[in-house]
């Protein structure tokens, strides 16, 4: 029986029948893995270590950057930067429109030229040069207009052959005045009418053409004059000119019903001005100083005009420099969104107007409004309304139409 066997024999027997060798490789194997995989796992973390000391030292960098980036900006140093771009950009851009429209009127004066020169050739010589001299010799008033035109003071006729108007030109200048002369004036008081005194004084017995006060570099103070000067220079109604200055003076005059008294500037110097004046409102003790910027735009406005309008203050005459002017934007179309808060977040006080062109020189203000600090300059209670207007008797089919008024205590402010 299996008892009756020696216990040590049969455990020799069992241990010596047991095969052990293989599990000893794979114990041998799974230690060499784990082994292999602290090492790979060591030499990982080591890496990653590194990677992260690296990304520590770039963080450390950037973050020493970015404070002293933040610590050296000027939020105040940064906005007058903008605002002295936004002014030499619109101060080349004015240049610019300068020169085409200096371009326009050597182009219309050199056509008057060519037009004077045909006249020359097609009327030839006039009879015998000495009778002609002897003639204009005992003529005194012949004699007078020659004096006259060779200092550029020239008389022409119409088409029935009346002298109706006065030319007058400063060659150095570039400058030509045109004085209107009234039918009733006689052939011999031509010479009386258009010497340079008769512009200022009065002739006793003769009747005078209206005085005719103008800046240096301007034939026109008005829209009616502007017109009449237009028509006498053949100036396009298209030309860039016409059409600037035209929506000028409408500006200046739809603005009169407000209280504006403004006054075009123009030239090459106007730094960007267009209109300069006051406003006369209801609760200020004296006018405000004015300036004002004219856009006849056909697409949508901007805020960059807002900035335009900003940069204009630095280039304001004397009596326009204190931080109480007021900057006035007149445009074709109505006020954006942008442009409203460009106004409302305005350092200085701004007045937005729309003024729309209803043809033969009547403009109607069809939008207005202003930032708080022109409310502080004097508007403060003064709201704006709408108005039912009629047409203008002297103006023939036009419509009625509405237009903005000014209202103060519940009624309509009429500027005295």
């Amino acid at each position: 029986m299996l008892l009756d066997e020696d216990p040590a024999t049969l455990i020799h027997h069992t241990i010596g029948n047991f095969n052990i060798h293989p599990d000893k490789s794979a114990v041998l194997r799974i230690n060499e893995s784990l082994s292999t995989l602290h090492q790979a796992r060591d030499l990982r973390i080591k890496e990653v270590e590194s990677v992260l000391k690296k990304l520590s030292r770039s963080l450390q960098t950037l973050t020493s950057q970015h404070s002293e980036t933040v610590s050296s900006h000027s939020s105040t140093s940064h906005a007058s930067q903008i605002v002295e771009l936004d002014t030499q950009k619109f101060r080349i851009a004015k240049a610019a429109s300068d020169l085409e429209i200096e371009g326009e009127k050597l182009q219309t004066e050199l056509e008057f030229a060519k037009t004077q020169l045909r006249e020359l050739e097609m009327q030839g010589v006039e009879g015998n040069e000495m009778e002609r001299s002897r003639r204009e010799s005992e003529d005194p008033v012949v004699l007078k207009l020659k004096v006259y035109r060779s200092l550029g003071i020239d008389a022409e006729p119409d088409a029935a052959g009346n002298y109706t108007k006065a030319v007058i030109r400063n060659r150095q200048k570039g400058d030509v005045h045109v004085v209107n002369i009234e039918p009733s004036v006689g052939r011999k008081s031509i010479a009386d009418v258009v010497s340079p005194a008769a512009l200022t004084t009065e002739k006793s017995g003769l009747p005078q053409p209206r005085p005719v006060t103008l800046p240096p570099s301007s034939q026109h103070t008005s829209l009616e004059s502007f017109l009449s000067y237009a028509q006498d220079t053949n100036l396009s109604t298209s030309s860039t000119t016409y059409v600037g200055t035209y929506y000028e003076y409408l500006c200046a005059l739809s603005l009169r019903r407000l209280g504006f008294g403004l006054t075009r500037t123009g030239g090459r110097a106007d730094a960007g001005i267009d209109l300069l004046g006051s406003w006369q409102l209801p609760d200020a003790s004296r006018p405000v100083q004015c300036i004002a910027q004219c856009k006849n735009l056909k697409a949508k406005a901007g805020p960059n005009l807002v900035r335009e309008l900003e940069g204009a203050f630095a280039g304001a005459p004397a009596g326009w420099r204190g931080e109480d002017v007021v900057g006035v934007l007149c445009a074709g179309r109505e006020a954006t969104k942008g442009v409203r808060e460009a106004i409302r977040n305005a350092r200085r006080g701004l007045v937005w107007c729309q003024i729309e062109d209803m043809g033969n020189g009547v403009g109607r203000v069809r939008q207005m409004l202003w930032n708080q600090r022109v409310g502080a300059l004097g508007a403060e209670g003064v709201s704006v309304g709408i108005r039912h207007t009629l047409a203008a008797e002297d103006v023939k089919g036009q419509a009625p139409y509405d237009e903005v008024v000014l209202m103060w205590k519940g009624k309509v402010w009429e500027p005295s």
